[in-house]
């Protein structure tokens, strides 16, 4: 897991968590919380949204609703969580893509400080690990209280 920091909201203003604080504190709780998402609840979360989306692009044509950017952070994310990176060519057939799509997104992210790539493969930034951990963390949270809020149909 990578340092960074992350916001909590106390009694309408924020602090700043550290990384290593929050993993300690809210990762944990939302490991508890969440049991049946397994051990790491962020991971099983990217990998859902991955799944969902590749059932999307069966369904509809993913040259009208694709987001190639967005896909190969997901990616990057779920093979950092699992303790590995990525490269050109694995990305391209998980999405059934071309190398070239997948390499000019690639430059467009690492420019944008969101992968650090080199010649052989890439793998999520720091900062973009900390955005996308944050953004799962959120989901999971919202999706949970609406089911807490939901009622069961006649």
């Amino acid at each position: 897991m990578r340092a960074c920091l992350h916001l909590r909201q106390v009694d309408g203003t924020h602090s700043a968590l550290s990384g290593k604080e929050k993993r300690g504190s809210c990762f944990m709780d939302l490991a508890k919380e969440f049991q049946g998402l397994g051990a790491d609840p962020l991971l099983c979360q990217a990998e859902r949204i991955l799944s969902q989306r590749k059932l999307r692009n069966l369904t509809i044509d993913p040259d009208l609703l694709g987001e190639p950017g967005w896909d190969i952070l997901l990616l990057a994310y779920v093979a950092h969580r699992r303790g590995s990176s990525c490269t050109i060519a694995q990305v391209a057939d998980e999405l059934n893509a071309s190398s070239a799509l997948v390499t000019r997104w690639v430059s467009a992210l690492t420019a944008r400080n969101l992968l650090v790539s080199n010649q052989i493969s890439f793998s999520i930034s720091d900062l973009a690990e900390c955005k996308i951990s944050d953004l799962l963390e959120h989901n999971i949270r919202e999706m949970a209280q609406a089911f807490r809020h939901a009622k069961p149909s006649p």
